[in-house]
């Protein structure tokens, strides 16, 4: 141990380990004199996201001095985006990513620091994934279809895929209901619904 505390319970620990007759021996661990810096943490704002929207990143950044440095967002491989970052003082900064989701599925995003100077490069690098859903997908029931031409070109517009069906058109299953992001239901009796739909 560095002798720092890292949970609230370690004190606890010690005294039943006395209790115990457990020996405990302690070392002081030196810290690191050289320049070091690493990435501590990668916290997307929202696990899920749909295709097109922007998703900002939180990268805690650990410095024992101060350094420039550079933040890399990469994507499979490849570098999506950099900033450079003035890390003023030793001790934890936050850094802010927006990072825009072209691609659909389980999405892995890598934030890689590159500092001026340092010690250990095996701890620049963090990983965090991302699920993205293609366009949004929206059932519209009517009595008349045609009636939802203009809402329907509207929505379209907005980059949702849009189904637009008659009173009959409401899945029966419920993978069928569930393959559908929302249903919006639109002067539709509900004497049209069988129970099993309803």
């Amino acid at each position: 141990s560095d002798g720092q505390e890292t949970t609230a319970n370690v004190g606890d620990s010690l005294r039943t380990l006395a209790e115990e007759q457990t020996d405990v021996l302690f070392q002081k661990v030196e810290s690191i004199t050289r320049p070091e810096a690493s990435i501590v943490s990668l916290e997307p704002n929202t696990a899920f996201a749909y295709q097109g929207e922007v998703v900002r990143m939180k990268v805690e950044i650990a410095v024992n001095e101060p350094m420039p440095a550079r933040l890399r967002m990469l994507h499979k491989g490849v570098a999506i985006q950099e900033q450079p970052l003035t890390l003023a003082a030793a001790g934890i900064h936050e850094a802010w990513v927006d990072v825009p989701m072209h691609t659909s599925g389980a999405t892995n995003w890598t934030a890689e620091l590159i500092p001026e100077k340092d010690y250990f490069p095996i701890n620049n690098q963090v990983s965090t994934t991302v699920t993205v859903r293609g366009e949004p997908r929206l059932l519209i029931l009517h009595q008349d279809p045609r009636d939802m031409r203009s809402f329907s070109r509207a929505l379209k517009e907005q980059e949702f895929e849009v189904d637009v069906r008659g009173n009959r058109g409401l899945p029966e299953t419920m993978d069928g209901l569930l393959s559908f992001d929302a249903i919006m239901i639109a002067d539709l009796p509900a004497t049209d619904m069988p129970p099993r739909q309803m």
